[in-house]
């Protein structure tokens, strides 16, 4: 039934002039929430970089009932395995608060560059 009203409302947000709502929560997607995330990401590491992805970064059919937002978290080369899984339970910490946060790479910066 949740997964239903989720449905109902995301056609909704597509077909209607609700449509230009989806805008603007993009927007907010990128201009509050990932500087948030970069400030509790930043406190475990630094240097860390914080790059949204997929419809959040490009606006291309992005529908706050059926969008998640996917991140791509580049740490400083060298970074040890150890730092690596701490981080990544940090997200899914976080992802317990913000549960429509999607899935998430995390790439040094040497391996990002050849990406």
């Amino acid at each position: 039934m949740k997964y239903q009203i989720w449905l109902f409302f995301g056609k909704i947000f597509d077909r209607s002039p609700l449509r230009g709502l989806n805008g603007f929560v993009r927007l907010s997607y990128l201009k509050v929430l990932v500087p948030i995330l970069k400030l509790i990401f930043k406190r475990h590491s630094p240097s860390l970089e914080v790059i949204p992805r997929h419809s959040t970064k490009t606006g291309l059919r992005f529908n706050p009932f059926f969008s998640d937002l996917d991140l791509t978290l580049v740490v400083p080369s060298g970074v040890t395995d150890v730092e690596i899984v701490k981080l990544r339970d940090l997200y899914f910490r976080t992802k317990r608060i913000i549960p429509f946060l999607g899935e998430v790479e995390i790439f040094t910066t040497d391996d990002f560059n050849i990406v």
